[in-house]
């Protein structure tokens, strides 16, 4: 199931809207506003427009096998091919039809989540359950992707998603150690560990993502994901320091994906808890899946 929710600064997000996709496992909003789903059982990618909507389905993209985590790099989707070992890639037409466009090896096993920094043109992945590190990727000028370097240490702990603040730090749902890591980089690029968030109901947090308004929402699979999961919040004060702002429990059996719908910017503070600005998507997955682990 995907559930869609209504979400601002102030107040309990409303669950609006629900449907059925396949096994979910990740989602992502392209350039256009439109919606995809991995649906890691199918090994298929299903694509929904209008999202904040009626969720109308447009076709699928298929060719991979055990699809998880999903980005987009301005109009190309990176698909993290799990049993594939490798990332996919797909490039869209004017028309935004979708055609494959190369894929990305070199990563050894256990591939999760996804990051892009555009201030750099880098990618980022994570290897979970042992492998505990974060791959490194960098772009050329023709869009092909090198290997450039590692990220190890630091308590790396079955990570997960990642996400860049709106300052430049990497996020990293680190789902064995409860906790979310904070990563800063140096002027050689090199990243450096900036601190930790705990408590405010993180257990086994798989997914985080930025609200449009810079508060960080991050998916926990509760009770390894046998519970309906939970969505914890953090607002950031002139320092960046992490500041709990609650958390709300979703439908979600085994939480898998948490995201915002591409929106503006927050209107002045006087008029907040009149707007509805944000509209967060959360998947979750289903026992079929294979689960030898911990975490998503």
């Amino acid at each position: 199931m995907l559930y869609r929710y209504d979400v601002e600064p102030t107040g309990t997000p409303t669950l609006s809207t629900s449907i059925a996709t396949s096994n979910p496992a990740g989602i992502v909003f392209g350039p256009t506003g439109e919606l995809f789903v991995a649906n890691f059982s199918t090994s298929t990618v299903s694509r929904f427009l209008d999202p904040l909507g009626t969720l109308v389905p447009n076709g699928v993209l298929a060719g991979l096998y055990g699809p998880e985590y999903l980005l987009f790099r301005q109009n190309e989707l990176f698909v993290v091919n799990q049993f594939g070992g490798n990332i996919v890639r797909f490039a869209f037409d004017t028309a935004q039809n979708a055609s494959p466009n190369g894929v990305i090896t070199g990563l050894g096993t256990n591939e999760r989540g996804i990051a892009w920094n555009s201030v750099t043109d880098e990618l980022f992945v994570t290897l979970c359950c042992g492998s505990n590190r974060i791959k490194r990727f960098i772009f050329d000028a023709s869009g092909h992707a090198s290997p450039n370097g590692t990220i190890t240490g630091g308590g790396l702990s079955n990570p997960h998603v990642m996400a860049f603040s709106p300052w430049g730090e990497l996020f990293v749902a680190n789902s064995f150690g409860d906790n979310i890591l904070r990563f800063s980089f140096d002027t050689l690029g090199d990243a450096l560990l900036s601190g930790t968030i705990t408590g405010n109901g993180l257990e086994v947090p798989v997914a985080l993502s930025f609200s449009p308004w810079g508060e960080l929402f991050v998916g926990n699979q509760t009770s390894l994901g046998l519970s309906p999961g939970t969505v914890s919040r953090w607002t950031f004060d002139a320092a960046h320091e992490a500041i709990p702002n609650g958390s709300f429990t979703t439908p979600a059996i085994h939480l898998n994906g948490v995201e915002f719908a591409p929106s503006a910017a927050i209107p002045e503070p006087s008029s907040l808890a009149l707007v509805v600005i944000g509209t967060v998507a959360l998947t979750s997955v289903f026992a079929k899946r294979r689960r030898p682990f911990r975490g998503g």
